[in-house]
């Protein structure tokens, strides 16, 4: 689990994803929605646990560094493109200070390591195609993070907003 820019919300999504799957869970910055096609662009900087690469030797280790500093800052980010598979996407926030939990649906799918160039070659990406329509994911999500299991656990999620008090927003 981990709360990059002390994403506590995001902690605890990861958390629960975790606890209703059993497996790693996916940390992500929505990078990009092409609302035509109804897929989704998720990376993040180190950040995308290799667990969701095809094979471990898929992962590559890509040194990046800030040369726009006088001293040296660098770091080695994990570079794949996360294996397709259906997956559940999820994200707690708050609306009038309570807790909501956006809850969806898509498929990963398969994607040619060269798409990574048009963003970050340098990270992880996943792509998934979204069941719920753009606009309605769009008009619900909250954060600019998302997180993501692979699997179909919405209910599991939902009961569990139902014992801790939290609306779920299905889309």
């Amino acid at each position: 689990m981990c709360g990059d820019e002390t994403d506590s919300n995001g902690a605890l999504t990861m958390q629960m994803l975790k606890h209703v799957t059993g497996e790693a869970v996916l940390f992500a910055d929505l990078l990009q929605l092409d609302r035509k096609d109804n897929l989704l662009r998720l990376c993040n900087c180190g950040a995308q646990a290799v667990d969701f690469a095809p094979h471990p030797k898929d992962v590559w280790w890509m040194k990046e560094g800030m040369p726009q500093f006088v001293w040296k800052i660098g770091t080695t980010h994990p570079q794949y493109v996360s294996k397709p598979g259906h997956m559940t996407l999820a994200r707690l926030s708050r609306v009038q200070g309570k807790y909501v939990m956006l809850i969806t649906e898509g498929e990963a799918i398969a994607a040619d390591r060269e798409m990574l160039r048009e963003t970050n070659d340098h990270i992880a990406h996943t792509f998934v195609r979204l069941d719920a329509p753009a606009g309605t994911f769009v008009k619900n999500v909250r954060s600019n993070h998302i997180h993501a299991a692979y699997g179909s656990v919405s209910r599991a999620l939902e009961e569990a907003c139902r014992v801790l008090a939290i609306d779920p927003i299905i889309v």
